[in-house]
């Protein structure tokens, strides 16, 4: 047994708009209260933490509008994803404090499991810690009828993330404070696991095929 039932992270399937599908993401400060004891601050996107899940259609045009609301630069890659140079979002395209990217590219790859995540440079693991990330669903048009594909029903996102927390709800990379070397290059290796933002939390599922689409 867990804890709080598992959360599904909200779908987003963008706004068709003369042909293009247009997602609005933004980047945004809050807190969150994993229990550790007091709340910790956190990133996300669209939210206090982590972003909702992309749905891509093979063969559309995406359209993605990237608000930073944090008070340091940041950038959105479309990790997996075969998308032009200038749509990758690295290090070189950094998005200010109040301002907004916005970049187009065709979805042109098979249906697969993709995520998004912060890229700036020296940043990426803190940015990503703090909680930034989301799962990209890529689906044909028309999803085969033998796969489940009822979101949130039989086809799961997990978005797996072990923590480590201190007694007053900070955590190593929180408010400027110094990370060990080898836990910068190695990654740090938590005591608390959150799935979907929540602590080991307990999910029912109904019985037959369930898909579930893992972003360690």
């Amino acid at each position: 047994d867990g804890g709080d039932p598992l959360p599904v992270p909200p779908l987003d399937d963008g706004e068709l708009i003369a042909g293009v599908r247009v997602f609005r993401l933004d980047l945004q400060a809050g807190t969150v209260d994993f229990g550790a004891g007091a709340p910790t601050a956190t990133y996300g996107i669209n939210g206090a933490y982590l972003g909702p899940t992309l749905r891509f259609r093979r063969g559309e045009r995406v359209r993605l509008e990237v608000t930073n609301s944090l008070a340091e630069p940041s950038t959105l890659h479309w990790h997996g994803m075969h998308v032009p140079a200038r749509s990758d979002g690295g290090p070189y395209v950094m998005v200010a404090p109040g301002a907004t990217w916005v970049t187009e590219y065709d979805v042109t790859q098979r249906p697969m499991t993709a995520w998004y995540h912060p890229h700036p440079m020296h940043q990426t693991g803190r940015q990503v810690y703090m909680g930034l990330a989301g799962v990209i669903y890529v689906e044909e048009p028309t999803p085969p009828a033998d796969l489940p594909s009822t979101y949130g029903v039989d086809d799961l996102p997990l978005v797996i993330q072990d923590r480590r927390f201190f007694a007053d709800g900070t955590h190593p990379y929180s408010g400027g404070a110094t990370v060990a070397m080898h836990d910068m290059m190695a990654g740090l290796k938590g005591q608390t696991m959150l799935v979907n933002g929540a602590v080991q939390p307990r999910g029912v599922i109904a019985r037959g095929l369930v898909r579930l689409r893992v972003l360690n």
